[in-house]
């Protein structure tokens, strides 16, 4: 993963950055002048706050010797049985003009809690702060990213006070300033499942044979030319959370742990959902929405009848539609090849045998964990989720209404485009034996 930043247009604008290990820039916060105070507040802030010499405050801040003189006529009070007829407030309030009635008992807590009574500020903060509350700083940041968090200038403020004494800890508005001067900027990262070797042995293999199979394509038959992809799409599905963290160019960030999104078949159950189906060469097949009216289970905890998963009896009327959509795009209806991922309800036997009954003369799956080499997961979804989320759908007639208007867009050159960018990332992945962790930005260039 690389890039430092903080932060899919049509149908060629992939949302499968998680997969393919790419960053989503959220725009870089440029340093910019602290607001200025209205006049009004500014002549309250020079009467208010210690900080300036001309502040009035500033003699209220006792010397040393004043302070112990308070504090011990206060805890003699106190240990006198603190009788309200002997109290010492009123002599002290005398004795030193302008000290409230609090002011000893302020001292005796301050005492209990931090051992002293010395000013916290003495002559405010330093103008420079060492490099070690820096060091400390980037510290900080690190082990909030290790978490998959971004911390604030408060949050680091308050780790730092920890650390040093209170005086010596730069204000919030001094942090952020030298997160900015520092070149820390909130980064934005999907989440993304990590690859086992197996899985990364499966993509290489995957990956090789279909470049091998494309680049060999050639006359009337040729198997790249008659192949079909396809894939399930739902709406109104949990997105997968994301995460944020500080980060630099020269930033360790190799030990962020990602988390996988939770399996489809846990979600995808009252979700409306369609089967889309493309060719690499001849464009749209069609798309389909899968039909749960008769296709329901028993829940034994609920003891009410809920749509069913997924399997291979709700697909089997699918494979004849899209095999003669098929059929009629490529101008013949033998030696078609289907490819769709290895999801449970694609891999079973059931289905292998429907999708054979129905015309199709070779069924490939493709490696587990890629929807990068998917056409439609790497470019023609993006735009579908888009477009709905745009309109606002959220009901089935309105998502329905969406993905008729984003499936008119969906041509043969999309679809080349979208066949253009799989072909890249599979090289990119063949680079990284099996890897995906590879930034899509470069080759949008090239495609």
């Amino acid at each position: 993963m690389s890039g430092e930043g903080r932060g899919a247009h049509r149908l060629c604008r992939s949302s499968n950055h998680c997969f393919a290990g790419n960053t989503q820039l959220l725009g870089e916060a440029s340093p910019v002048a602290p607001p200025r105070a209205p006049e009004s507040r500014k002549r309250r802030s020079s009467e208010v706050t210690g900080a300036s010499k001309s502040s009035p405050r500033k003699k209220r801040l006792y010397p040393i010797d004043k302070k112990v003189d308070i504090l011990k006529k206060y805890v003699k009070w106190r240990e006198a049985g603190a009788s309200h007829f002997v109290s010492p407030i009123p002599d002290l309030k005398k004795k030193y003009p302008g000290m409230g009635k609090n002011y000893p008992k302020f001292l005796y807590d301050k005492m209990l809690k931090h051992g002293s009574v010395e000013n916290l500020w003495g002559d405010g903060r330093p103008v420079d702060y060492t490099e070690a509350v820096w060091e400390e700083m980037v510290r900080i940041i690190r082990e909030h990213r290790a978490k998959q968090l971004a911390p604030s200038g408060r949050t680091i403020r308050n780790e730092l006070c920890k650390v040093f004494h209170a005086k010596d800890v730069p204000s919030t508005t001094t942090i952020n300033e030298k997160k900015r001067e520092m070149k820390f900027r909130a980064i934005k990262v999907d989440y993304k499942p990590v690859l086992t070797k197996k899985k990364m042995e499966g993509r290489l293999e995957y990956a090789k044979s279909e470049l091998t199979l494309r680049r060999a394509s050639s006359g009337k038959h040729a198997k790249w030319r008659l192949t079909v992809v396809i894939d399930e799409k739902w709406f109104t599905e949990e997105k997968p959370t994301t995460a944020k963290f500080l980060a630099r160019a020269d930033s360790p960030i190799n030990d962020v742990k990602f988390k996988s999104k939770s399996k489809e078949t846990k979600t995808q159950l009252v979700k409306l959902m369609y089967l889309c189906a493309v060719s690499p060469t001849v464009g749209p097949i069609g798309y389909y929405k899968l039909n749960w009216t008769h296709h329901v289970r028993y829940n034994p905890k609920t003891g009410r009848e809920e749509p069913a998963k997924v399997d291979s009896a709700l697909l089997k009327p699918i494979w004849k539609k899209i095999h003669a959509a098929a059929a009629i795009k490529f101008g013949q209806g033998h030696d078609i090849r289907l490819v769709m991922d290895k999801a449970p309800s694609h891999k079973s036997k059931a289905t292998a045998k429907n999708v054979k009954d129905a015309g199709f003369d070779e069924l490939v799956l493709q490696a587990p964990t890629s929807p990068d080499f998917s056409m439609l997961d790497a470019s023609i979804f993006p735009s579908l989720e888009e477009e709905c989320n745009d309109q606002g759908a959220q009901t089935a007639d309105e998502i329905e209404k969406a993905v008729k208007v984003i499936w008119r867009r969906v041509n043969k050159k999309e679809c080349e485009k979208a066949a253009k960018r799989v072909e890249l990332n599979m090289e990119e992945s063949i680079k990284l034996k099996g890897g995906n962790n590879y930034s899509e930005g470069r080759k949008r260039k090239r495609g």
